[in-house]
């Protein structure tokens, strides 16, 4: 894939599409975060749940999301190593 032959790169391209993924990601992890939150904060249909609403779902999302961002930087940590080769000296002559 390009994107990750431009991510290895050390230059500004990188950092352009590093953020263009990291806006692509605010936006798509509170979507699949949003109804665990919101079974879990206990929101159902009931009115006057204004607290539950306003203070509990906000910090319980945003919680499964930082859950969620460890979870995958720890796979892409753990499977990282078995594509890219390393470097020993004999290999360099």
């Amino acid at each position: 894939m390009y994107i990750v032959k431009i991510l290895k790169r050390k230059d500004a391209a990188s950092v352009i599409v590093a953020v263009v993924l990291a806006f692509i990601l605010i936006g798509t992890l509170p979507s699949v975060t949003n109804d665990l939150a919101t079974y879990l904060a206990g929101i159902t249909g009931t009115p006057n749940l204004e607290w539950r609403e306003f203070v509990a779902k906000p910090l319980i999302s945003a919680f499964l999301q930082v859950v969620v961002l460890e979870a995958v930087l720890r796979v892409v940590i753990y499977i990282r190593p078995l594509f890219v080769r390393r470097v020993t000296k004999s290999s360099k002559k």
